[in-house]
């Protein structure tokens, strides 16, 4: 997929910004008919770590992502489930090298997943989202889980990047 220009993920992210509440339904129905394994692992990533409002917080964001990834070209193709399961798998071990990492260098291989990714654009909104709101924004969400949800963003964007 050609990567997504900061235009298009603005403007994605403010169209769902101002979606009426009573359209969300629809959103997510599309995404299960489009990309049924995506919104089952955005329900279910870390599910017992999480609380609800990270939780919510995790799917939303994940929605904004899958929406910004439909203006691609190409548009994503259906992920299946092994192919999913492969990007967690990576997710999963680049995050437990991550935990052992000091914090300079926990610093240095973020800017190693940043530095030539195909979805860079993507990857700030992510990082934007939770790292740059305040703390009275969203009152439900850890500091300590935004890193883990972050990872989680990056698997969706990943998966979706073909």
């Amino acid at each position: 997929m050609q990567t997504l220009s900061e235009k298009i993920v603005e403007r994605t992210w403010k169209k769902m910004t101002r979606m009426p509440l009573d359209e969300v339904p629809q959103v997510v129905k599309r995404l299960e008919k489009e990309q049924p394994e995506i919104l089952a692992f955005l329900m279910a990533a870390d599910y017992e770590v999480l609380n609800q409002d990270e939780r919510e917080f995790l799917l939303y964001l994940g929605i904004t992502i899958w929406e910004m990834m439909r203006q691609g070209t190409p548009r994503p193709k259906r992920i299946g489930e092994k192919r999913l399961d492969r990007f967690i798998e990576r997710t999963d071990q680049m995050a437990e090298y991550l935990m052992g990492e000091s914090p300079e260098d926990f610093e240095d291989a973020v800017e190693q997943i940043f530095k030539g990714h195909n979805q860079i654009n993507v990857l700030r909104y992510a990082v934007e989202a939770l790292f740059e709101m305040d703390d009275d924004e969203n009152p439900g969400l850890r500091e300590e889980m935004k890193g883990l949800i972050f990872m989680n963003l990056k698997t969706v964007v990943e998966a979706l990047d073909q």
